[in-house]
């Protein structure tokens, strides 16, 4: 196990810094898409990393397909349209607006 052990170590510096400027990339992009007609926040109780987005009147494939074209990887909606996200350090990569622009324009 020490290859794995290796690799941890080596990531664990900055990882509190790095996970908390992800956090906030993941609060603005909330607050920004709340506002979108199509999209609800649900946030899920108890401070995890995880939301729900409930997404209603969107092919959800395509929107999958349209930010995956940008760089953006989302996992599949269920039936219903709603899309459970996790905040991980990916989320560095951009910014909450940046990002919700992007959500919005996949959605149309």
């Amino acid at each position: 196990g020490w290859p794995a052990a290796r690799v941890a170590g080596h990531f664990m510096d900055g990882f509190v810094e790095r996970l908390r400027n992800a956090v906030n990339v993941s609060e603005a992009f909330y607050s920004a898409i709340a506002s979108h007609p199509k999209v609800k926040v649900e946030r899920i109780p108890n401070g995890t990393n995880l939301a729900r987005l409930h997404v209603t009147g969107a092919d959800m494939v395509l929107a999958q397909r349209r930010l995956a074209e940008r760089g953006i990887m989302m996992p599949p909606a269920s039936a219903a349209g709603t899309v459970m996200l996790g905040v991980n350090e990916s989320w560095n990569r951009t910014t909450g607006a940046l990002l919700a622009e992007a959500f919005g324009r996949a959605l149309a």
